[in-house]
C-alpha cells in the first residue's frame, strides 16, 4: 500500500471496509448504498447467485459421476490387462453384470 498514489490508497481502504475519506470514495459509497436499497437489483442479484449455485452443483455432480466412471474403467483395465482376470470374474468382483 506504500507504493500507490494517495487516491488509490483511499480507494483500497474504502474497499477494505473503512469509511469514505474523500470526495470520490464518498460518491462511490453513495452509489453503493443506492444499489443496496434498490429492491429490483437485489432480487436480480440474488436470482443470479442462485443460478450460479445451481450451475456449480450441476457441474460438481457431473464431475463426480465422470470421476467414478473413469475410476471404474481404470479398475477394470487393471483387472483385465494386468491381473488377467476374466470378464465374468471382474463382474463378480465388482458386483456388476458382464
Amino acid at each position: 500500500m506504500d507504493d500507490v498514489s494517495p487516491e488509490m490508497k483511499r480507494l483500497l481502504e474504502y474497499i477494505d471496509g473503512q469509511a469514505a475519506s474523500d470526495e470520490f470514495t464518498s460518491e462511490l459509497d453513495d452509489a453503493v448504498q443506492s444499489v443496496r436499497r434498490n429492491e429490483k437489483w437485489r432480487l436480480d442479484y440474488m436470482t443470479l447467485q442462485q443460478e450460479y449455485r445451481e450451475k456449480y452443483n450441476e457441474g460438481l455432480e457431473a464431475g463426480i459421476e465422470k470421476g467414478i466412471e473413469q475410476g471404474l474403467e481404470r479398475g477394470i483395465k487393471i483387472l483385465y490387462c494386468d491381473i488377467h482376470m476374466t470378464i465374468p470374474e471382474i463382474a463378480a468382483k465388482m458386483s456388476m453384470t458382464e
